[in-house]
């Protein structure tokens, strides 16, 4: 899903395909990237962040809660997490279908017409994607989408 929020060097964004887990939201940084739960604010999960930045984005979600709430909540709905997270070795788009090759050896494929910003993307554009995370996300820096690996496989698609 597209940034909610840029703060300095900082990005706070939701992934398009988390619909089943509570209200969260990521925020990368240049050192790395972390997720946190908005009801109630605590982290959830670091992944190279120093604890004074982890305070220092903390302090921001709380000063920055209502629209962040706004933008999720409309969005996203609290059922249950996802329970598998497979991770990408490799990902590429042919034909508006987006691939993902998985470290276990399975290779899935999507329409990119499943999500609403790639859907309106070009073929080009569709190609630059990047795999992020230690492989558990995608990213399109130039549509400014982001998905989840663990999503994807699970089926979670935005439009029918």
């Amino acid at each position: 899903m597209p940034t909610i929020l840029r703060l300095g060097s900082y990005r706070f964004h939701f992934y398009s395909d988390e619909l089943k887990e509570p209200p969260h939201i990521h925020v990368e940084t240049p050192d790395g990237e972390c997720k946190f739960w908005l009801e109630p604010i605590r982290l959830a999960r670091n992944k190279g962040i120093s604890p004074r930045v982890i305070r220092e984005i903390e302090k921001l979600i709380f000063e920055h809660q209502n629209i962040l709430k706004e933008n999720i909540m409309s969005t996203i709905s609290a059922e249950k997490e996802v329970s598998v997270e497979p991770a990408a070795v490799r990902a590429w788009a042919d034909k508006r279908m987006i691939f993902v090759e998985l470290t276990d050896g399975r290779i899935i494929g999507f329409p990119a017409d499943r999500f609403k910003i790639l859907k309106n993307a070009t073929d080009e554009q569709l190609k630059e994607v990047k795999i992020r995370l230690n492989g558990y996300a995608l990213r399109w820096e130039a549509l400014d989408e982001d998905i989840t690996v663990p999503g994807i496989v699970a089926g979670n698609f935005q439009l029918p």
